[in-house]
């Protein structure tokens, strides 16, 4: 909020390059930020000063310089929370926030930072425990398990080729509804390339295996996401890694 509020785009992408060569310093190479949330919402309770701001363009433009300041500091960025948590007043660790804006104005403010990111390139994206009827219409179900806006509108409308994380699938906002592993299959049907803080980790090793032999997902697709994830690695050097 303080960057946003200064408005100097350099300010901005040096204070990301300052603080990726720190995290560089503790062995670091990933960073879950920046937020790209257009915070319209007063009674947001889990953004607030996290955003650059009130105007979609004003933190597109932020969130641009701070990509590109972390990336010049060697680390890659992931911007979050798709498709946009900044207008809502629930906090998706405790529960699944609604947002019940239409399409096209999710397209004129809560879309405008991601759209400007993807189009300038972009590494990560970090899918958001929200459910948002506009876009998915099925009854408690979070839009980072929605193969609708995930593979829908993420990646074949607005064109993303990237990684793509999950928020934290330990989060009420989605552990609410489904079990550990189910929601792990779930989020990787959903076409999420990083399954985010797993709550229990062999288990979905072994319901992702299930869904493997089931037919619901097939060892090529598994196998090209690992190679997503290989390439970034190796894009970032760690196949050298010293």
């Amino acid at each position: 909020l303080a960057l946003g509020s200064a408005g100097n785009l350099r300010l901005t992408q040096q204070r990301y390059h300052d603080i990726a060569q720190e995290l560089r310093q503790f062995g670091m190479n990933l960073v879950l930020s920046p937020c790209a949330d257009v915070n319209t919402n007063p009674l947001n309770a889990i953004i607030g000063m996290r955003s650059f701001g009130t105007d979609p363009k004003n933190v597109g433009e932020h969130v641009t310089a701070a990509v590109k300041g972390a990336l010049s500091g060697g680390v890659l960025t992931t911007l979050k929370h798709f498709p946009g948590h900044g207008d809502t007043d629930a906090d998706s660790h405790k529960t699944l926030p609604v947002v019940k804006h239409l399409k096209y104005r999710l397209d004129e403010v809560e879309l405008v930072p991601f759209k400007k990111l993807i189009n300038n390139g972009l590494g990560s994206v970090m899918v958001a425990h929200l459910n948002i009827p506009a876009l998915d219409d099925a009854k408690d179900l979070s839009v980072s398990l929605s193969p609708k806006v995930v593979i829908g509108l993420l990646k074949e409308e607005m064109g993303f080729t990237g990684l793509t994380f999950t928020d934290a699938l330990n989060m009420k906002g989605v552990s609410q509804f489904y079990k550990p592993g189910e929601v792990d299959v779930k989020a990787l049907l959903a076409g999420n390339d990083v399954l985010l803080f797993a709550e229990n980790v062999p288990k979905a090793i072994d319901e992702i295996k299930k869904a493997i032999s089931q037919n619901k997902i097939s060892q090529a697709e598994i196998d090209a996401r690992c190679h997503k994830i290989l390439m970034v690695k190796k894009w970032m050097g760690l196949d050298n890694y010293k």
